[in-house]
Parts: C-alpha cells; structure tokens; sequence
C-alpha cells in the first residue's frame, strides 16, 4: 500500500518538475524534493512506477545541471529499489507490464526482431534468453533448425513430437553461453545475406 507521505511527495515533485523560471525556482524546490525521495525506500510497484516516469521527464526536461545529476544518481538506484521491493514480498505485477517495461532491475518479454536480438545478445549476452515455456510454433523451428542440426531434419520427418530442445542442447555441447547466444552464432554464420538471415529469423 503506498505511503501518504510518498503520495504527497511525488505530489509535489510532479506539479515542480514543470518550473522553469526563476520565479517558481528554477529547480530549487524539485532538488529538495528530490533529496527527500531519495532517502526513503517506497514500498509499492506503482509509487515506484510513478517515481521513475516524473524522474524520466525530469532527466529529459531537465530544470538545471544539478537537478540533472540528482535525476541520474536516483535513476541509477532503481535496480536495487526493485530488488528491495522484491526481498520485502512486494506485488511486482505492475512492472510487467509493457506500458511499463525498460525499468532497470526488470523483467522485459517481447518478440524482437533479427538485428535487435542480435545486438541484445552481442551487448548483453549472459543477460537475454529465450523463454521457452511461451514457445508453442514447433513448425517454425522445424523449417528452419535443420540447416544448422542436418540430422533434426530426418527426425523432423518420422516423430510426431520431436524434442527440439534436446536436440539443441546435444548439438551445443559444452559450449558457453545460453541457447540464444548460441542460436544466434548459427544463423550469423549461414551463407545468406543479413536480409535473408532476418527473413529466416522471423518467418
């Protein structure tokens, strides 16, 4: 349940995030706010939603070059915000969702296209992986596999249900890294043009 004193905070810090002028100022009372905020630890998913989005407006918009720089400090603790949330037993359903998503410290599901997924895999490989449990389209794989695992096409063939998954992790041995890594190595290494790899990708 959110804290009337977080409310009234956050209250605050949004109607000052739009003061520009040395009247209202200049930031003066946003960076008070912003110490304040700083120092408690907010106890629910959508306080903290709520904290991140003014804190992204104020990093965009932002009043002065030292309220610019409390905003980054803030928004490099929400990883650790998140996981305290989490320790304490917090309801973190409302960070799933993808209105939502990006926040650091979360969770973000999507299907995503060839290039992106290769660069998510090159810039942060132990930290991307394929949830399997969603896949459901074992054609898809069935049409492609077989031209980095020869072998799969001939199972593909007689079995009803084959085990793909299997067939993955035998084909990957011992090698490093997570099935989407090695996933990705494969297609990189097929005799195709980056547009015919992309189309092979997501058919």
């Amino acid at each position: 349940m959110p804290s009337d004193i977080i409310n009234r905070l956050l209250d605050r810090l949004d109607e000052s995030k739009r003061h520009f002028d040395e009247r209202s100022g200049g930031g003066v009372g946003a960076l008070k706010i912003l110490e304040q905020l700083e120092k408690r630890r907010i106890t629910d998913a959508d306080s903290l939603i709520r904290f991140h989005e003014i804190l992204l407006f104020m990093r965009a918009y932002p009043q002065s070059a030292r309220v610019l720089r409390h905003v980054e400090k803030i928004l490099n603790t929400f990883s650790r915000r998140v996981r305290l949330l989490s320790d304490a037993g917090g309801d973190l359903t409302p960070l799933e969702y993808v209105e939502v998503s990006g926040i650091a410290g979360t969770i973000v599901e999507d299907t995503f296209s060839y290039q992106i997924t290769r660069w998510l895999v090159r810039r942060y490989s132990s930290r991307v992986s394929i949830n399997w449990e969603l896949h459901e389209d074992d054609y898809r794989l069935a049409a492609t596999w077989p031209r980095f695992l020869p072998l799969l096409e001939e199972d593909a063939l007689v079995e009803a249900n084959v085990p793909y998954l299997n067939w993955l992790r035998a084909a990957k041995g011992r090698a490093h890294g997570s099935d989407l890594s090695w996933l990705i190595e494969r297609f990189e290494q097929l005799p195709l043009s980056e547009k015919e790899k992309a189309e092979l990708y997501e058919s």
